[in-house]
């Protein structure tokens, strides 16, 4: 018989910390031996968990603690990826995120993360309906908002920030107070390397390669990602926005008998819902819940609409309408009053630098849900706009701040400019009209594609203005090398234009590419 777990409180306090010393190691964090990795793990006596490239083992520590060993497929390529978890794992400390505890790294082919044990496994096992136990609302509610804590924190307060890449409920752990944590940065990407495409060379290499240059897993991924190959942090919003359908409805992203997948299956019923009012809704609402949940005293069905309200703005088809990780943390503290009993909230609240009016997710129930997605997701991206910029601005130098569509207005402003310049000089040293011509063309068709890359509505409409305008001057510049045969100022310019006209095909695949076999998880009417 079902029993709900009791977990009332969430005990998050982490006052160990680990420091970079001078020498370079990490306090808190041991470097061991394989001696010393076989002895933890009593010769890999008990296996408790397998990952495409890795398996896990329990390990014993000192006294009655546990560890978790991840050891990596010995490989010069998984060697890699090892090195990059253990890199990001080293400079994340966070209560949501799983603490390093110690490496073993032979420098060569194989490695291994000693990791903290979470006795009750993870979010994807608790979920599970032939599980003997049940999930209570409210922990499910404090689960999702844990979550986006530890996203927000790699997304937006880590320099350079970081891509998990692989955001689902097998990769949330959970301790013996149900706190959540974020686990498996194996897919990682940080930095500009978020943003960028992968490499050509990625045709030649063999099949088992390929699969690790993608990242994801079935039902969790981005369509957006798989059409492009293009990284960003609203990549880990989708992953996010399908963990809360699954927290909801209790049921797997990936149908085990049918292999459908959640977002597919579930939309016209998330469309329902927020398109109906009262009684209808509620009725709805309570037809996509978890059916174990009926007997939940914590459950609330306002805030069971506010978690599918979430969900369906982290899974807008284009990646510029989705919200940011600080943004979903923020509606979920004003709307979801079970959050309370959060000992973290607190600190939550009295860590937000500054005040927004985010849009009520729960009051698009009552118009149609293409009009009323597409309003918020412009409120969203207006938000993550400020929210982004702001944090840039009080950044230290350059780093991977931006999507590609919000580096767009800045792209062309910056490249009009310098049109604008060019022109204005070539016309003062020769006094050639033609090319004061070209350089005030060509800073009105940037200041165009200023204006209208800064709206999700006409964002298309500048990247293909800024894209016609780059191999313009692109085709203009390399005539007059080829015929000049002087290398300035032509050249510089020629490069320039090269770089611009990449830029904006990027930004244009990025904002505009077709839909290709693969359905919108939530398709507008």
């Amino acid at each position: 018989m079902s029993c709900f777990l009791s977990c009332v409180r969430f005990d998050t306090t982490d006052n160990n910390k680990p420091t970079i010393t001078e020498s370079g190691s990490v306090s808190g964090v041991t470097c061991y031996t394989w001696d010393d990795v076989e002895s933890l793990t009593s010769n890999f006596s008990r296996l408790i968990g397998t990952g495409g490239y890795s398996s896990i083992y329990l390990a014993r520590l000192s006294g009655s603690n546990n560890a978790a060993l991840k050891v990596h497929v010995s490989s010069h390529r998984l060697y890699q990826v090892f090195r990059s978890e253990l890199e990001i794992l080293l400079r994340l400390q966070h209560p949501h995120i799983v603490k390093l505890l110690g490496y073993f790294d032979d420098s060569e082919e194989s490695g291994a993360l000693l990791l903290e044990y979470l006795p009750q496994g993870n979010l994807q096992e608790k979920l599970n309906r032939n599980s003997k136990q049940v999930l209570p609302w409210r922990n499910r509610t404090a689960i999702a908002f844990q979550v986006a804590q530890a996203i927000e924190h790699i997304h937006e307060k880590c320099s350079p920030q970081i891509v998990h890449g692989d955001i689902k409920s097998s990769n949330i752990l959970l301790d013996k107070h149900f706190n959540s944590k974020l686990c498996d940065f194996g897919s990682a990407k940080v930095g500009f390397s978020s943003m960028v495409q992968p490499s050509k060379t990625t045709s030649t290499m063999s099949p088992r390669s390929k699969q690790v240059m993608m990242i994801g897993s079935p039902g969790y991924t981005d369509p957006h990602y798989l059409r492009t190959g293009i990284a960003s942090k609203k990549m880990d919003m989708y992953g996010f926005g399908v963990v809360v359908l699954e927290l909801v409805s209790g049921k797997e992203a990936v149908s085990g008998e049918r292999g459908e997948m959640l977002v597919h299956t579930t939309a016209p019923l998330i469309h329902d819902i927020l398109d109906s009012n009262g009684d209808i809704a509620e009725e709805k609402a309570r037809q996509f819940l978890d059916p174990r949940l009926s007997r939940d005293s914590s459950l609330d069905i306002e805030e069971v609409k506010t978690m599918l309200g979430v969900a369906a703005f982290c899974l807008r088809s284009p990646p510029s309408l989705r919200p940011s990780a600080s943004q979903v943390v923020q509606t979920l503290i004003r709307k979801i009053p079970s959050l309370s009993f959060l000992d973290t909230l607190g600190e939550a609240m009295s860590s937000l630098a500054f005040t927004l009016t985010l849009p009520s997710l729960v009051s698009v129930r009552s118009t149609k849900l293409g009009r009323s997605v597409s309003n918020g997701g412009r409120n969203w991206s207006g938000l993550t706009n400020l929210s982004e910029k702001s944090k840039t601005e009080r950044g230290n130098g350059l780093s991977c701040k931006a999507e590609l569509s919000e580096l767009a207005p800045v792209v062309s402003a910056t490249y009009g400019v310098l049109l604008l310049g060019g022109g204005l000089f070539a016309y003062s040293k020769s006094g050639s009209k033609g090319s004061l011509f070209g350089g005030l063309t060509g800073s009105v068709l940037m200041a165009s594609a200023y204006y209208l890359t800064q709206s999700p509505e006409t964002r298309v409409l500048g990247d293909t203005i800024g894209l016609g305008a780059a191999f313009l001057f692109s085709s203009v510049f390399g005539f007059r090398l080829a015929s000049s045969r002087k290398p300035v100022p032509a050249g510089p310019l020629l490069l320039l234009s090269i770089g611009m006209l990449s830029f904006f095909v990027m930004a244009y695949m990025h904002d505009s590419l077709p839909v290709v076999s693969i359905p919108d998880p939530l398709p507008l009417p």
